[in-house]
């Protein structure tokens, strides 16, 4: 496996079988702190297809899956 750039989110896969998908998508601009989301999957394929996605929602300067980004009081 080919390390991922920078800016390309994280795969790896977690004691329990699953792969864990990370994915930032820009700073919270009230705090100025990484915002990232997280997924779980079966198998890496389908967290390399969630993490292209979520990549492709971020070029076009919108929230990936139309989530409403705030901070949690």
């Amino acid at each position: 496996m080919a390390k991922r750039g920078h800016g390309e989110g994280t795969i790896y896969k977690r004691k329990d079988g699953c792969w864990e998908a990370k994915a930032s998508i820009g700073y919270d601009p009230a705090t100025g702190r990484l915002k990232r989301l997280t997924r779980y999957f079966q198998t890496r394929k389908e967290a390399q297809e969630w993490l292209d996605q979520v990549q492709h929602e971020k070029i076009k300067n919108r929230a990936p899956g139309n989530l409403a980004i705030s901070r949690s009081p």
